[in-house]
This record gives structure tokens, sequence and C-alpha cells, in this order.
């Protein structure tokens, strides 16, 4: 079926339940050989580090492969600080935006399903990447120039 897509510049979008599941689909996303996103973070929870297996094996993915592309959005529901700062997942996402700055995209996920409460506030979650990310030219990749090349936009 893949190959029936390719002309489309289309990528997959994989969500997971956990970093098992992520690192056990590699193999798998990288078959199809297309770009592939990882949703929601990679499911990477705000106790992981560099010293965490499943971790470290998503940071080597995310670097050697060129298809592999993360997602920054939701985690907030993986965080146990919670709002406004989320405070516990900022190393969690400064790490994967230094495995791989040029493959990393960020969204809202608004309209925020499957959230019951607190509903997180999108001022907020902005707030979080200029924390997570304070260089300015690291958020315009993040913010502007990957998504316009995973997307196909105008850069």
């Amino acid at each position: 079926m893949t190959t029936r897509v390719h002309g489309f510049d289309w990528h997959v979008e994989f969500m997971s339940q956990s970093m098992t599941e992520v690192i056990g689909a590699v193999p798998f996303l990288n078959s199809l050989k297309l770009p592939y996103v990882f949703d929601h973070v990679a499911h990477a929870e705000p106790q992981q580090s560099r010293q965490d297996r499943e971790f470290s094996e998503l940071l080597t993915v995310l670097k050697n492969e060129e298809q592999a592309w993360i997602n920054l959005y939701s985690f907030y529901q993986l965080s146990k600080a919670g709002p406004p700062h989320y405070s516990d997942m900022i190393d969690v996402v400064r790490t994967i935006i230094e495995a791989r700055p040029d493959h990393v995209i960020w969204g809202s996920n608004w309209p925020h399903a499957g959230i019951v409460v607190p509903m997180p506030d999108d001022a907020d979650l902005l707030d979080f990447l200029l924390i997570a990310a304070p260089e300015e030219h690291r958020r315009e990749l993040i913010l502007a120039d990957n998504p316009a090349k995973l997307y196909g936009w105008p850069a």
C-alpha cells in the first residue's frame, strides 16, 4: 500500500500508549519508506533521561533515522507536576530537541480531546515551549522550518 501513496508526500503519524510501543514499532515504521512522526512526545515520561534504555533508544532513532520525526504536543498529559508550567517535562523535551532539533515539530493538540480536568491553557503550552526551547533559532525550526519541510510548505 505505501508504494501507492509515495507520490502524495504523505507521512505516518504514530500514536502510542508507551515508549515500549514506540521502540517496538521502529523497524516496521522504517520499512514503510515514508516519513513518520512519533505523536505525543513518543510517550516520553517525566522521569525518563538519557540513562533510561528506551528513552536512549528513542534519541538514537531520532538522531539516525532520516524518516523519524517527533511532535511535542500532549506533554501535558504525561506531566505529573501539571499546569501551568509542566516543569517535570522540561528536561525530557529539551533532551528530545537536543537530539534532533531539525526533526521536531510542535502543536497544541487543541481541542484536547479526552482531557477532563484540568483543561490545558494553550498559552501555558506555548510558554512551556519558550522554556523548553529558549533559543530563538530552535523555536523557529520547531514552529516554522520543520513543519514546512515535513509538510512540503514553502519556507
